[in-house]
């Protein structure tokens, strides 16, 4: 059976049973990847601000002078 993580009262004939259990993952695939694409974004965004704050800190005391 290609069905691994069926439910012992579906049938292979009976898709509405086959088609709710794998509901979860339609469910749960799509929200990881997007929870890891939110997670990669705000570290590359938070990454950047950083950079940006240690360049404007080092012309900073310069540009004053």
């Amino acid at each position: 059976m290609g069905m691994t993580r069926m439910l012992l009262e579906c049938s292979l004939s009976d898709k509405l049973c086959v088609i709710q259990e794998k509901q979860y993952e339609v469910i749960i695939v799509p929200t990881l990847l997007v929870t890891i694409f939110l997670i990669l974004l705000g570290v590359i965004l938070w990454l950047f601000i950083r950079e940006q704050r240690t360049q404007q800190q080092r012309s900073g005391p310069q540009g004053k002078a």
